[in-house]
């Protein structure tokens, strides 16, 4: 089935269309909306690999963009614009289960290998149009030391919580949507390594190339610089000449109000 979409449409789902149409509805079996899309992915951040797979994906989106941005061609070109998608955001949402700590207990396990996601709130709750809680989201940042993802990323958490919890049909338990997306500053930081080595390389092309100009010019040096030399004595006459045609020219027709050094060669006509 072909799929058509306004030009300009992005994926940027509210914290209660989350909850309500695509997290209860995963929870509970239910088709999502345009699953074809597959908007929302199943990944388990929790797990090493799940993660680093998460973080390959948005990397992904934020060098398409920069190449594209560098080649107004290929952006102009482009179809993606029609299909709703998270890259322009460039942050990514992923359905992932929830280990807890203990199997009685309550509490999230958020390591992952040398890692974890560190959480910076105790939440806050998600509210329907009715003013129910439904749900509730949490932020955290990946703290890894030591490793070249460390506090380089941002999650927001989305869980069920309050009547959605009430709800008979959910078949799957310990679930939540997570939004990541990589911070700012980070891009900013690999942007500015990007172009630092671009100039690099640009100033180092630019003095091979000064560098072989000079060793060609050395065995024919004293040929090069008699021609020129030769060069510039006809030069010199012709101007002379010119010069002289020019001055008895215009003694013979002041009207014209001319100085010198207004008139170019070019504009006469010997």
């Amino acid at each position: 089935m072909e799929l058509k979409f306004l030009l300009g449409y992005v994926f940027e789902p509210t914290d209660e269309v989350l909850i309500e149409h695509y997290l209860l509805k995963r929870m509970t079996g239910e088709i999502l909306p345009v699953a074809e899309l597959n908007l929302v992915s199943e990944c388990n951040l929790y797990s090493e690999e799940g993660l680093q797979e998460a973080f390959r994906r948005i990397q992904e989106l934020e060098d398409k963009e920069e190449n594209d941005e560098d080649d107004d061609d290929v952006r102009e070109n482009s179809l993606d614009h029609f299909i709703p998608s998270p890259t322009f955001n460039k942050e990514l949402f992923f359905f992932t289960p929830l280990r807890k700590k203990s199997h009685n207990g309550n509490r999230i396990d958020r390591s992952v290998g040398k890692g974890t996601w560190k959480g910076l709130d105790k939440g806050h709750p998600i509210l329907d149009a009715q003013g129910r809680v439904i749900g509730m989201k949490k932020s955290f940042n990946y703290d890894n030391k030591g490793s070249a993802q460390h506090l380089q990323w941002d999650m927001k958490e989305y869980s069920l919580d309050g009547i959605c919890l009430q709800n008979p049909n959910i078949k799957v338990k310990d679930y939540a949507i997570c939004k990541i997306k990589k911070k700012a500053r980070a891009r900013g930081r690999k942007r500015a390594r990007i172009e630092n080595h671009q100039v690099a390389e640009e100033e180092e092309e630019a003095g091979e190339s000064s560098s072989h100009s000079y060793v060609g010019a050395g065995a024919g040096a004293g040929a090069v610089l008699s021609s020129i030399e030769s060069e510039k004595q006809t030069l010199e006459e012709e101007t002379a000449a010119e010069t002289d045609i020019f001055n008895n020219n215009i003694e013979d027709d002041a009207a014209h109000g001319w100085v010198l050094s207004h008139i170019s060669f070019d504009d006469l006509d010997f």
